[in-house]
């Protein structure tokens, strides 16, 4: 029974393949797609490993339920991981919490090189 569940696992170019997956394709790197889909395949598998007979024989794999699972995953590997906080436990200086925190008026400057062209590594002076 198992062996008939292995055989419905989807080869990852056919997660790729359909289409709210393929729409992602452009909009996020295909890494963390293609990561993501080999990571749900894989996961699917370890549950297969551990079923029962009796439980093999109950399984379902569906295909959009594994795709919804490999969309959720990418939105989360693709989205920012820094947020703000409340440093809330009295140490100023937290190592936890991004360190010291800068000015409003350096973080401008900050955002306005960082998003152009800069010298980072050309000398003004000495040509």
């Amino acid at each position: 029974m198992k062996k008939n569940l292995f055989k419905q696992l989807p080869k990852i170019d056919e997660i790729l393949m359909h289409p709210s997956i393929d729409s992602m394709i452009g909009q996020i790197p295909r890494s963390i797609i293609v990561d993501a889909a080999r990571h749900i395949v894989e996961e699917k598998r370890k549950e297969i490993i551990g079923l029962s007979d009796d439980q093999a024989s109950d399984y379902v794999l569906s295909l959009d339920t594994m795709i919804e699972a490999v969309q959720a995953m990418v939105i989360k590997e693709d989205a920012y991981h820094l947020r703000r906080v409340i440093n809330g436990t009295g140490v100023v200086l937290h190592t936890n919490l991004g360190r010291a925190c800068i000015s409003d008026e350096i973080a401008d400057h900050i955002a306005q090189v960082a998003t152009r062209y800069s010298t980072l590594e050309f000398d003004v002076e000495n040509g």
